[in-house]
């Protein structure tokens, strides 16, 4: 972010003693809800991962996220400003910077999702952050868990005048998560169980798709897995 400290470029401040333009702002601080897991020493304010350039007036902010379920809320930071006028007069503010994990990050952290192009895309290291795409299967397909996932059936619903289809299995074990391939595209009207669940793919994982994030020791010995689309 150029010219941070310049009015109306990052932050916005109006004053009835000095003209808005000449109202220059101070970035105090800039700090993360990840921080701390992420090992960053944040005593100055700033971390490696936000900081402020004085000599190109830039914020600088690294694009990187834990990663895993317990981190889906995503990484905010928050950027600490003060303002001050020709008189004297000081004003502190903060703004916010939301980098989700996945689609699920804006309900957990309370952000709205936006399509209307306030959404600055990024880029990021992929040897950092991005999924890894994997030739061979993870799991050694010799080894028996006792686990497996079977399709029981198919049927289609058009009695709300929308067109829904409903996929359904039956899960024999008690794994903790658990991932069916769809296509891209796909509106999910409902599923079931009603446990954590996201759209897309997980880290560390090469199927794309549903993902159910179960506790085993809740389940029975068998449990009915479905999914509605439109």
């Amino acid at each position: 972010f150029t010219e941070v400290t310049v009015n109306y470029n990052f932050f916005c401040a109006e004053d009835s003693c000095t003209h808005v333009t000449d109202l220059d702002w101070t970035i105090t601080s800039c700090l993360s809800n990840q921080d701390v897991e992420l090992g960053l020493d944040n005593s100055t304010g700033f971390t490696e991962d936000c900081f402020y350039d004085s000599e190109t007036e830039s914020l600088v902010v690294r694009v990187r996220l834990l990663e895993g379920i317990a981190n889906e809320e995503g990484r905010t930071f928050t950027v600490t400003g003060i303002v001050e006028d020709d008189c004297g007069n000081t004003n502190t503010t903060s703004r916010q910077l939301f980098i989700p994990l996945t689609n699920n990050s804006f309900a957990l952290s309370g952000f709205e999702e936006l399509d209307d192009g306030t959404c600055i895309p990024v880029s990021a290291p992929c040897d950092d952050i991005c999924p890894c795409e994997y030739d061979q299967r993870e799991c050694n397909e010799d080894v028996v868990i006792g686990t497996s996932l079977t399709h029981t059936g198919t049927s289609t619903d058009g009695s709300s005048g929308e067109t829904t289809t409903t996929f359904s299995y039956l899960l024999t074990g008690k794994p903790s998560r658990i991932t069916i391939g769809v296509p891209a595209g796909m509106t999910i009207v409902s599923h079931e169980p009603d446990t954590q669940f996201m759209v897309g793919r997980p880290q560390n994982s090469y199927i794309e798709g549903l993902t159910w994030f179960l506790e085993p020791d809740a389940l029975g010995a068998t449990t009915v897995v479905s999914f509605e689309v439109a």
